[in-house]
């Protein structure tokens, strides 16, 4: 099996009702079996050519041609890992979880020892609320490796929120048990690690609570505050079908938005987006630009969604939270969307009621 890995960027999002989305990684360095308490790390390999190719067309987000590219490699190489593991990650640019689905489980099938796969297969499971599943693929991945920083901290997530939807008290204090002990290890791991020391606050405090509703409140208070609410509870289906390829495009919007990542906020509107109070495209960029670099930091937060299609446009109707700095805006937001080139597009931003 080939050990040159591909570097890609990490994407974060988030579920509903304060569950933090596990991160999706890209092809990092394995990391080597642990060896008593202390974790040996490989030097990563570069990636191949051929994988250079596919990166660079998702730095780019030409998905259609990084899609094209990597099942034209595949051709001749069916059985390269690195290939295999960029089709899942294009797919998942795409907004193809079920296609994300068979070809990171395929990945774990064929390389049943390499991690990164079945931690992104958890990502996409997660997204759908299929949490069980999800935890069960993470569980797989930290047994394989122990040491994988990512994965440990992603199931933690997914017991946390496990343990806020249960209804049963006995199956809830086992879930939050296994959270604050899964979060232990990652600052065993990554000392330094982001957002854990709150993560542990929040699950403390969900256990002194007495009532699962109780457990509910402490968790939205204790959330993270860069992250992205796509579906209300009650909502099923997670993000399948049309109704969630089009929240797909809304959650990527609000992150490359609270991430200040300017080229992907503006990859979210499309060609026939017409920019408010009579501006130009250049002058609403221009305008967009200077109020986004001028925040250090944004939170934009969609909450409640909802899909009204009229033929082959979608509207979502939601509520966005907003909070830079000491600001903190909570109003109703409008975007409609139509599919342009294979993806969904903003076509028109109404704020207010």
């Amino acid at each position: 099996m080939e050990n040159r890995l591909a570097a890609l960027p990490r994407l974060i999002a988030r579920m509903s009702g304060g569950f933090s989305l596990p991160r999706f990684t890209g092809m990092a360095a394995l990391l080597a079996t642990l060896a008593g308490p202390v974790l040996a790390q490989q030097a990563p390999a570069a990636p191949s050519p051929d994988a250079e190719k596919v990166n660079g067309l998702l730095r780019a987000r030409d998905y259609d041609q990084a899609l094209k590219t990597v099942n034209d490699l595949l051709k001749a190489k069916p059985n390269d890992s690195e290939l295999l593991f960029l089709l899942g990650v294009v797919r998942i640019e795409r907004g193809e979880q079920d296609a994300a689905i068979e070809a990171f489980t395929q990945l774990t099938e064929k390389y049943p020892n390499l991690v990164e796969p079945y931690n992104n297969l958890a990502v996409v499971l997660a997204a759908r609320q299929q949490l069980d599943r999800a935890r069960a693929v993470l569980e797989k991945a930290v047994s394989i490796n122990p040491g994988y920083a990512v994965a440990q901290e992603n199931l933690a997530d997914v017991y946390a929120e496990l343990a806020r939807r249960v209804g049963d008290s006995v199956r809830r204090e086992e879930y939050l048990r296994l959270a604050r002990k899964t979060y232990e290890t990652v600052k065993l791991l990554e000392p330094k690690a982001s957002g854990i020391d709150s993560k542990l606050a929040g699950i403390r405090a969900m256990q002194q609570a007495q009532s699962p509703a109780a457990a509910s409140s402490v968790a939205n208070v204790a959330a993270t505050p860069r992250e992205l609410s796509v579906t209300s509870r009650g909502q099923s289906g997670g993000a399948a079908g049309p109704d969630g390829e089009v929240l797909d495009a809304v959650r990527r919007w609000a992150a490359a938005w609270s991430n200040r990542d300017l080229k992907g906020y503006f990859f979210a509107y499309g060609d026939r987006f017409a920019p408010p109070q009579g501006m130009s495209r250049e002058q609403w960029k221009s305008r967009r630009t200077d109020r986004i670099e001028n925040k250090k930091d944004i939170s934009v937060t969609v909450q409640t969604p909802r899909v009204e299609w009229n033929g082959d446009t979608a509207t979502v109707r939601f509520e966005q939270i907003y909070r830079a700095g000491r600001l903190a805006e909570r109003s109703p937001k409008t975007l409609v969307l139509e599919k342009q080139a294979g993806r969904w597009v903003i076509i028109k931003e109404n704020s207010g009621a």
